[in-house]
């Protein structure tokens, strides 16, 4: 691992071993190599497994930091907004349309490249010891992701409509 020993931490890693939205309990390769890795740290480890949706917010309440490293180009993950609506900073990659849901203020996003692992690092090794970073991110955060509701969207989609 790249984190200091000395810091103290415990990881989350939420989510099933398989695919299909956790009905398939077949482990992925993907997911054999995060539980490997995790060897390194063990005892800092808790593997979830699958989690109902209606579980998430207590997970997210127990948390500090929230690590998106998603691969996936995925357009817009509701996982960016439940995390923002959660007060917790966030931690994710240059992957989808992420980028185009947080802001400098709420989230740091890592790019997918070479430094991919040093910078992820880095970048919670900073989120870590510094409380007052963590709570002003997560603060912005839950702030940003106020505009993301249903009126907005309508009045929008009514603007768009009315050009």
């Amino acid at each position: 691992t790249l984190l200091p020993s000395n810091l103290k931490f415990k990881l989350f890693i939420i989510g099933s071993p398989g695919s299909d939205f956790g009905l398939s309990k077949t482990e992925t390769d993907y997911y054999a190599g995060i539980v490997e890795s995790a060897k390194q740290i063990n005892d800092r480890v808790i593997f979830t497994g699958f989690v109902k949706n209606d579980q998430i917010p207590g997970f997210l309440a127990a948390s500090d930091i929230s690590v998106i490293p998603s691969l996936y180009e995925e357009p817009g993950a509701l996982t960016i907004f439940e995390n923002l609506a959660a007060g917790l900073p966030i931690v994710t990659t240059d992957s989808g349309g992420t980028p185009e849901y947080i802001t400098n203020e709420c989230a740091f996003i890592i790019r997918r490249d070479q430094d991919f692992v040093h910078n992820l690092s880095s970048t919670l090794r900073e989120l870590i010891v510094s409380e007052e970073k963590r709570v002003a991110m997560g603060s912005a955060g839950y702030i940003h992701v106020q505009q993301f509701n249903y009126n907005k969207y309508y009045e929008d989609l009514l603007t768009i409509l009315t050009r």
